[in-house]
């Protein structure tokens, strides 16, 4: 038997005598809302967990990762001239799209 349940709660015994009132439909009802409640718990200690570990372990986040690509991305604008990339854009006409953005991608980058 369960403990005697503080005034005002009910005790487990007294949900369950509660519960097996309800109808089968209702019984299903409650029983997927209960897992839904456990599964959603589970998936935000989990979410916590993960988020832990990445503060912990200094991973960047995704403000971090695209300055970093949008330094990159400046970076190569500056090396290459927009006179190399028109260079490279009027050279690429005429042929099959796919071979005008590899060379263009080859020559701007080179």
């Amino acid at each position: 038997m369960v403990q005697s349940p503080q005034p005002g709660k009910l005790s487990f015994d007294q949900v369950l005598k509660l519960v097996g009132k309800l109808s089968p439909p209702e019984q299903e009802k409650l029983r997927l809302e209960l897992n839904r409640k456990s599964w959603g718990q589970r998936f935000d200690d989990l979410s916590q967990t993960i988020q832990a570990r990445f503060e912990a372990l200094g991973v960047p986040v995704e403000d971090e990762v695209m300055a970093e690509v949008k330094a990159v991305r400046a970076q190569r604008r500056s090396v290459n001239s927009p006179a190399q990339i028109a260079a490279a854009r009027k050279n690429r006409q005429g042929r099959a799209p796919a071979q005008g953005c590899m060379r263009l991608c080859l020559e701007v980058s080179s």
